[in-house]
């Protein structure tokens, strides 16, 4: 799944990978300019998430509540960025 995941990143042009001709193989990864231009955005929205958590979770408690068996799938999505962004540099000590 992660290596998926930075297979699109890739793409997107928002990171780039460095291959090391090397046994055993050796791949770094590191933002590009535009990646790190969204890392601010990113950054903004989940400040927002936090923010008003309380009011999103009350709200997936009524959907629960209205349409029974439901799953959002972006929920897992979110935690991993959630994470993931809380683990980058610079960003770890303002988001906890």
């Amino acid at each position: 799944m992660l290596s998926v995941t930075l297979q699109s990143l890739e793409e997107d042009g928002l990171v780039s990978r460095k291959i090391y001709p090397v046994v055993p193989p050796k791949v770094e990864y590191s933002l590009t300019k535009s990646g790190e231009g969204l890392v601010s955005h990113l950054h903004h929205l989940v400040g927002w998430a936090l923010e008003n958590m309380q009011k999103i979770v009350k709200f997936e408690d009524y959907k629960e509540l209205m349409i029974p068996n439901t799953t959002n799938a972006l929920d897992g999505q979110f935690a991993d960025l959630k994470n993931k962004l809380l683990n980058h540099n610079g960003l770890s000590k303002e988001l906890r």
